[in-house]
């Protein structure tokens, strides 16, 4: 694990017996971004825009993290703490539809 975030995701080199370039390594990132500020996360680790990866993130980071699909946290090696609840399955809660104003619909009687 490296101790800096990298925002260079794809690393390439060249194929010796082609001459053309390859894919070497692949190292992703999630950017979590509020109007509390940014950070990201990247081979399991929490980091700021610049500096070292930092062990507690703030409360509004935990937030956004649930957020997140298990595959997405999958894919940059992050595991959400027992600490922090995961994700319901619950549905969000549709708003009723608003009807248009004027006279009630009569109903039809079938019969």
């Amino acid at each position: 694990m490296s101790n800096r975030l990298t925002l260079e995701t794809h690393k390439f080199e060249k194929d010796p017996t082609t001459n053309r370039p390859r894919l070497a390594e692949l190292t992703p990132y999630i950017s979590i971004e509020t109007e509390h500020g940014e950070l990201f996360i990247q081979n399991g680790q929490v980091f700021p825009m610049t500096g070292p990866p930092i062990s507690d993130p703030p409360q509004w980071f935990w937030d956004e993290v649930k957020k997140c699909t298990p595959e997405a946290l999958a894919d940059v090696k992050f595991k959400l703490p027992s600490k922090v609840d995961a994700p319901s399955d619950e549905k969000p809660v549709q708003t009723p539809i608003r009807r248009k104003r004027g006279r009630p619909r009569k109903e039809k009687v079938h019969g």
